[in-house]
């Protein structure tokens, strides 16, 4: 510490942190989004040998999720600041209407939940809504629902589920549904947005938040924090994907041009994008499309032109 000039040393025995350098250190200070990256660096070890033995030609295609019991404490650590502090204030009411339903009733999805803190928040504001939290991951739905018995709240679930594998009983059954970024740890992402058509109910919004990237690595070279976000996908985001039957390893860098297309093939319009104010994702508020409908049903509610373009095989 005092040879990377963090801490001082007076004399030789008498360390000092001045003041404007632990500032910067804290969680409330400016340094605060260079802190929570920097809880990544546990989970990176944790799992750096795997990773090596994915590159020799014979070796794995990726690291599955059973190896990251410690990713959705740090996941959680990134994310439950930023929504603590906006997600009921400053997120939720750029959703048209969103409030509004919450505050009468709604019953909402959260895909890829992790430790579920935004549906516990979500949960404690608006009592008269049924939150419903999904997640892979067997260790994290166990802490959320720790979290939400500490939190007093009953009206979330969380389940132990496999976002592709949603059931068909569910069917219309979501007035909205959130994907904090999640969407590009699936397998099959075409196939997960299908099957959210399926589950959201028509005219309802889908809240989707990815990192605020291009899908060119070019276009990123002046991105802040880049070589951060290009390493925290290599050591999860991407071998987790990969690590799955098949799956396509998008990585939480694919961008936003992958990201609308796949948004848009998946049967979703995007009708706003922003960058919330000091988060590192682009917010795409999605409607199901038209096109949804023959995503779902097979049949075109226009045309034939629909019907072979919601015919077309996965990616």
């Amino acid at each position: 510490m005092v040879t990377s000039r963090i801490v001082d040393i007076e004399g030789r025995d008498r360390y000092v942190l001045p003041p404007h350098r632990a500032i910067f250190l804290g969680r409330e200070g400016p340094g605060e989004e260079l802190t929570i990256l920097a809880c990544a660096l546990p989970v990176q070890s944790q799992v750096f040998e795997n990773i090596v033995e994915c590159f020799r030609k014979d070796g794995p295609r990726g690291v599955p999720y059973d190896y990251f019991d410690k990713f959705h404490g740090f996941m959680s650590q990134c994310s439950n600041i930023w929504w603590g502090k906006n997600l009921v204030s400053c997120f939720l009411p750029t959703v048209p209407g969103l409030t509004e339903k919450l505050e009468s009733g709604i019953t909402v999805l959260d895909v890829g939940c992790g430790e579920g803190g935004a549906s516990i928040l979500m949960a404690k504001q608006y009592p008269n809504s049924r939150f419903i939290g999904i997640d892979i991951c067997d260790y994290a739905i166990q802490q959320a629902k720790g979290y939400s018995i500490d939190a007093e709240v009953d009206n979330v679930d969380f389940q132990v589920m496999d976002a592709h594998l949603m059931p068909d009983e569910w069917e219309s059954k979501f007035d909205y549904v959130l994907a904090s970024d999640s969407l590009h740890d699936m397998a099959h992402v075409g196939v997960v947005l299908r099957k959210i058509t399926k589950v959201l109910k028509n005219g309802c919004h889908m809240s989707v938040l990815e990192v605020n990237a291009r899908s060119d690595i070019v276009d990123n070279m002046s991105m802040p924090f880049a070589s951060t976000f290009y390493t925290n996908s290599l050591f999860h985001c991407m071998t987790v994907s990969l690590a799955a039957d098949g799956g396509e390893g998008l990585g939480n860098m694919w961008g936003r041009e992958k990201t609308t297309a796949a948004l848009n093939e998946g049967g979703f319009t995007v009708i706003d994008e922003s960058v919330p104010e000091g988060w590192f994702n682009i917010h795409y508020v999605c409607i199901k499309s038209d096109r949804s409908t023959s995503m779902t049903t097979g049949r075109s509610p226009t045309d034939s032109a629909t019907s072979t373009r919601s015919s077309k095989p996965d990616n």
